[in-house]
């Protein structure tokens, strides 16, 4: 009985021996014209983006399975199998210049096609976020004040430009060849004439240039400016909401920004 076991367990292993031999055979015998593609078409990703792999098949044929490879010292490992020709892969945790392949199963058959080009995703790391900081420092800002916005990085690698925003919309950007005498190499700064609405959260970051296509930085910190106005009023009114965000009653009130005091009648 030991005999016939062993017998049985030889002609399983030879039997799958055989037939992942002529499944290599078949892979390598029926060229596909199969094409692989990234979207978005990029050579390089920044960690974080999300990419897709495309497999494309030739027309008129209908495969019933794709099959996405990850070329490991050479050799194809099934990376994720679907119905459908479009993988979603992150870059998260994903190593750089991984290269990937694609094949597909056709009809009843289960014809496998043969392996497509390759492509190889390339993913950089995002600069690091740059310190952002105003000048000079203060708790509360007048309207006509100038203040100075400074971006700061110790980013080696060419900076093609520097962003500045308010309550994280964009303010303004600054680009090498524009920017100030006063800038300098990691230093970027932005001056700014204040105006009531100018009040908000500010930031800033800036791109790089990788293999032609800009990197973001990560955001930088924030800063709180607070702008108040000049203006010296008087009113009669049954209410009023005042610019310091505080009601009063019917009667006449008047506030000055320059003075810091206010009555009311």
């Amino acid at each position: 009985m030991e005999q016939i076991g062993c017998l049985l367990v030889l002609l399983a292993s030879f039997s799958a021996l055989s037939w992942m031999t002529a499944l290599a055979d078949t892979v390598a015998a029926h060229p596909s014209g199969l094409w692989l593609s990234l979207s978005p078409p990029h050579s390089t990703f920044a960690r974080g983006e999300k990419v897709s792999l495309i497999c494309s098949p030739p027309e008129r044929q209908r495969p019933t399975l794709f099959y996405f490879y990850e070329k490991r010292n050479g050799v194809p490992v099934v990376y994720g199998q679907q119905a459908q020709n479009i993988l979603e892969v992150s870059t998260e945790y994903l190593e750089t210049n991984k290269t990937f392949v694609c094949a597909y199963l056709e009809g009843k058959r289960l014809f496998l096609s043969s392996l497509s080009n390759e492509v190889v995703l390339s993913i950089t790391d995002l600069p690091p976020a740059p310190v952002f900081s105003v000048s000079p420092k203060k708790d509360v800002y007048t309207s006509g004040e100038s203040v100075e916005l400074k971006c700061s990085s110790s980013e080696t690698r060419h900076v093609s430009r520097t962003q500045f925003f308010r309550d994280q919309q964009y303010l303004h950007s600054i680009t090498p060849s524009s920017s100030s005498s006063s800038s300098s190499l990691g230093n970027i700064t932005h001056t700014l004439h204040l105006l009531p609405q100018d009040g908000g959260n500010y930031s800033c970051r800036y791109h790089i240039v990788e293999s032609g296509r800009e990197i973001a930085s990560r955001e930088s910190n924030s800063i709180r400016i607070l702008v108040l106005g000049k203006e010296v009023f008087l009113c009669n009114t049954d209410l009023l909401e005042v610019e310091v965000g505080s009601w009063i009653e019917s009667g006449q009130f008047g506030w000055s920004q320059e003075q810091g005091e206010n009555f009311i009648n």
